[in-house]
């Protein structure tokens, strides 16, 4: 009988054990290691408690058992280091190289008027992680282009406007002693 396989690209060693140590969380075994893949197999398994039950409560259920038995395949998967896997990094899409456009599968997006699905935001909800610097939300871009509500609950339990970001100022003092307040360094990027 045929085996399904399926191929897994990791970008770095460490992925690599952590997938590794995932399969073999769900019954798989190494059957063959090399230093940028692992191949893991996990057999089929007749399920006795199953094959008596259809016995004893009806000779159908049996049938239907073995039927859907005799189809399964055995599984197994390769995991390999792929280098082009990290271009997608931790964030689960990709940006371009200038950081002025993210790729959403089928055409490029601009960051200023949709946020990714599947980017992560900032504890207040105003900033989102482009995998480089964080970017702020667009109260429009959040609530129409990503589907993701542009408000959080407030302690009460009710929704208000989400909150800007706090700018925080740092005080400092000239040679005699008057205060001169330091904005913040604005973030820059690997972009600009």
């Amino acid at each position: 009988m045929a085996t399904a396989v399926s191929q897994v690209p990791v970008a770095t060693p460490a992925q690599l054990e952590q997938m590794v140590s995932s399969y073999i969380a769900q019954g798989f075994t190494v059957a063959n290691r090399t230093p940028d893949s692992v191949t893991m197999l996990k057999k089929k398994e007749f399920n006795i408690l199953w094959a008596v039950i259809g016995l004893v409560v009806c000779l159908l259920p049996l049938l239907v058992y073995l039927i859907v038995y005799a189809t399964q395949q055995d599984q197994m998967v390769e995991i390999r280091l792929d280098p082009a896997a990290a271009a997608l990094g931790a964030v689960g899409f990709q940006m371009s190289p200038d950081g002025a456009w993210w790729w959403d599968g089928k055409t490029w997006q601009d960051p200023t008027k949709t946020v990714p699905p599947t980017a992560t935001y900032s504890n207040d909800g105003a900033q989102w992680w482009d995998g480089c610097i964080w970017r702020p939300v667009s109260v429009k871009a959040n609530a129409i282009e990503s589907g993701v509500p542009s408000h959080l609950p407030s302690e009460n339990g009710s929704h208000a406007p989400m909150p800007k970001p706090p700018v925080a100022h740092r005080a400092s003092t000239d040679p005699v002693g008057a205060e001169n307040p330091i904005h913040p360094v604005q973030a820059t990027s690997r972009y600009s």
